[in-house]
């Protein structure tokens, strides 16, 4: 049959499989890089709350060495994550088991409440997930639901790293917006 076509109809053929596949190899381009990208954020934000573990992993270390009381090593590990940023406005916050707001620098409302019920716009209870993430693989890992954004009118999908700090029964958590 490709035999049988005129030179123009068969060249015109080739010219058009050839923009279709460099078309699909575009697509598959970009979405390979959106994939990397959002694994160097994911990388980040793990990066980030593992850092803070060790910030409270000292804390804990005085009170184990009689330097300091808990409840003064506590608060003290809160305050400094209270004012830690990362990027000029990001942040990280804490809760525990129960699951209630330990420490969040920007809702401060939500300090010491209990938010167990609290849902996403979605209907997924996001604290218990948090702690159901960092009680899982090793103490750590990621949770996807939507959140107020800054600027934004609505909710916007959102991914928090979450690690265990077990001798506290704490869960740190710093997240990135998906659209970001």
């Amino acid at each position: 049959m490709f035999s049988k076509m005129k030179l123009s109809t068969r060249m015109n053929l080739l010219a058009v499989f050839g923009a279709l596949g460099l078309i699909i190899g575009f697509v598959f381009a970009l979405i390979s890089l959106r994939h990397s990208v959002l694994d160097g954020q994911k990388t980040k934000i793990r990066n980030l709350v593992e850092y803070a573990h060790t910030q409270l992993a000292f804390y804990d270390e005085q009170v184990k060495s009689g330097a300091m009381p808990l409840d003064q090593a506590k608060t003290l590990a809160k305050e400094s994550l209270r004012k830690a940023r990362y990027e000029g406005v990001e942040y990280l916050w804490i809760n525990d088991l129960q699951p209630a707001i330990v420490m969040h620098p920007i809702k401060t409302e939500l300090n010491g409440k209990d938010v167990s019920n609290f849902t996403d716009p979605d209907g997924k209870h996001l604290f218990i997930e948090i702690v159901k993430a960092g009680n899982a693989d090793g103490g750590k890992g990621f949770v996807e639901y939507m959140w107020p954004k800054p600027g934004a009118d609505k909710p916007q999908a959102k991914t928090s790293a979450v690690q265990r700090f077990a001798p506290w029964d704490w869960y740190l958590v710093t997240g990135m917006y998906m659209d970001d």
